[in-house]
C-alpha cells in the first residue's frame, strides 16, 4: 500500500512509517503512557530499532516486526508514549502485556512534580525539572476562609468542559499564590502537564512562540500535546488597564488563546497571577466567559492570623500576609505591623 505524506523533519517520517503499518494490515493499536523509563532499550521488544530520532527535547524508536509495530517516544522528564500496532488483538496485547513487565514501578510519592520552564535565550527553550510541590491537604490551613472553598474546587478540578479557560489570581504580595500554584500542578498531573513562563513579554510577542509552545500536534518535553496549564505569575505590565499601549499586542494575543480563535483544539487552561487589584486590571481580562476561575488571596483578618499563629496579635494589628505569619512564626522577624490605609502592592 502506498501512502502520501507530507514530511517535514525526521519525527514525520518515523510517524508516516508507523502509520503506513497500520493502514497496511496491522490494524490493532493501542496508547500507552508510561514514566520513569530511563532507556528505551530497556523496554523495547529489538534493541537494533528501525529508526530512531534523538533531540534535545525527546528520543523516539521505531522497531518493526513481521506482525507488529513498536513506536516510542521518550520525553526528557522520563514520561513515555507507546504507539503498537498489531495484525490481531492477541498479538497486540502480548507486546503491550511485555512491554509492561519491563517498565519500572513509580518510585513513592517524593512531593515533586515535573515542571517545563519556557525561556528565550536566542530562540525559544523549555527546560524541565522536578521541583517541590505541596499536597493541597497540607497547605490548606494557609489560606483564609474566604478563599479555601475556591481552592478546595480548583484543585479537584479534572478536564474542565465550558468555554473559560483563564485562571485569574490576584491580591497583595505574600498571599500565597506561588505555593498554590505549585499545589495546583501537583494536584493537576494526572492529566495536565504544568510549563510556567519566565518571559511573557516574550511569548506573547509572536503568534509563531505561542504556536511553536503549544501546537497539540507537538510531542516535546512539554507535554502540552494533551492538557496543559500555562502558568504565568507576577504580570502586571500585561494585565495592567494600560496594557495595550504599553505591551503592544502581547494581552490580544494572550485572550485569544484563553477564548480566541488562537486556542481553538487546545486542551490549555492559563494561570495568571498579579498583585494588582482587579479593578486595575484591564477590563477585557476577567470579562463574563473569559475566566473559568477568578480568585481574590487576601490577607488574614486579626482573628484567622491569631489562630493561625497560635497566639494574640499587638492591638494596632489589623491583618496580616502569610508571609508574615511564617516569618513571625519562625522567628525571622517581629509581628506583622499595621498596614498603612488602602496598601495593596
Amino acid at each position: 500500500m502506498q501512502m502520501a505524506a507530507h514530511v517535514d523533519d525526521y519525527w514525520d517520517s518515523i510517524e508516516a512509517l508507523a502509520m503506513e503499518r497500520f493502514l497496511d494490515g496491522q490494524r490493532f493499536g493501542a496508547v500507552l503512557e508510561f514514566h520513569g523509563v530511563d532507556n528505551l532499550a530497556t523496554i523495547a521488544p529489538d534493541a537494533n530499532p528501525a529508526a530512531a530520532v534523538v533531540t534535545e527535547y525527546y528520543e523516539t524508536w521505531l522497531s518493526l516486526g513481521d506482525t507488529w509495530t513498536f513506536w516510542a517516544t521518550r520525553r526528557r522528564d522520563g514520561g513515555m508514549t507507546l504507539r503498537i500496532s498489531a495484525v490481531d488483538a492477541a498479538t497486540r496485547d502480548k507486546l503491550v502485556a511485555s512491554t509492561r513487565a519491563k517498565v519500572p514501578p513509580m518510585p513513592a510519592d517524593d512531593g515533586k512534580v515535573a515542571v517545563g520552564f519556557w525561556y528565550f535565550a536566542d530562540r525559544p527553550r523549555t527546560s524541565t525539572r522536578r521541583v517541590d510541590a505541596p499536597a493541597w491537604t497540607d497547605i490548606a490551613a494557609n489560606y483564609p476562609g474566604a478563599v479555601r472553598p475556591r481552592l478546595v474546587e480548583a484543585m479537584s478540578m479534572v478536564r474542565p468542559s465550558g468555554r473559560g479557560r483563564l485562571l485569574l489570581w490576584h491580591g497583595p504580595p505574600g498571599t500565597g499564590k506561588t505555593t498554590a500554584a505549585r499545589a495546583l500542578a501537583r494536584s493537576w498531573e494526572p492529566w495536565c502537564r504544568t510549563v510556567i513562563v519566565t518571559e511573557p513579554e516574550q511569548l506573547f510577542a509572536s503568534t509563531g512562540r505561542i504556536l511553536d509552545l503549544l501546537d497539540p500536534d507537538d510531542d516535546d518535553e512539554t507535554g502540552c500535546s494533551r492538557w496543559c496549564l500555562l502558568v504565568v505569575e507576577d504580570a502586571d505590565e500585561l494585565l495592567s488597564a494600560e496594557a495595550r499601549s504599553a505591551s503592544g499586542q502581547a494581552l490580544s494575543r494572550l485572550l485569544n488563546l484563553a477564548d480566541g480563535f488562537l486556542g481553538q483544539g487546545m486542551e490549555l487552561l492559563i494561570l495568571i497571577s498579579t498583585n494588582e487589584r482587579l479593578a486595575g486590571l484591564h477590563p477585557a481580562v476577567s470579562r463574563p466567559g473569559r475566566a473559568l476561575s477568578v480568585l481574590e488571596f487576601p490577607r488574614f483578618d486579626r482573628a484567622e492570623a491569631a489562630e493561625w499563629l497560635g497566639t494574640s496579635l499587638p492591638a494596632a494589628v489589623a491583618d496580616a500576609s502569610l508571609a508574615e505569619l511564617v516569618a513571625h512564626r519562625d522567628g525571622h522577624e517581629a509581628p506583622p505591623a499595621p498596614a498603612p490605609v488602602g496598601q495593596y502592592l
